[in-house]
């Protein structure tokens, strides 16, 4: 998919990669057990940051990438 995204606009696929990036590495802060920081009021900062991260993620796909493959 990147590969396509990247014939027709570098600079998003550039972007989007970035962005999965960024919500991997926020991810990864979440201590484990995930189940435990869910309730652990010392992590919500942590996973407040990796649902942001993802749904900047999720809102570039939907709305840039997402109609590239729709035309």
């Amino acid at each position: 998919m990147s590969e396509f995204v990247k014939t027709i606009d570098p600079a998003l696929d550039a972007e989007i990669q970035l962005q999965f990036q960024q919500a991997a590495a926020a991810l990864a802060e979440i201590p484990a057990p995930i189940e435990k920081s869910l309730c652990d009021p010392q992590a919500r900062a942590k996973i407040t940051t990796a649902q942001d991260q993802i749904l900047r993620a999720h809102d570039t796909f939907a709305q840039r990438i997402l109609p590239l493959f729709q035309q």
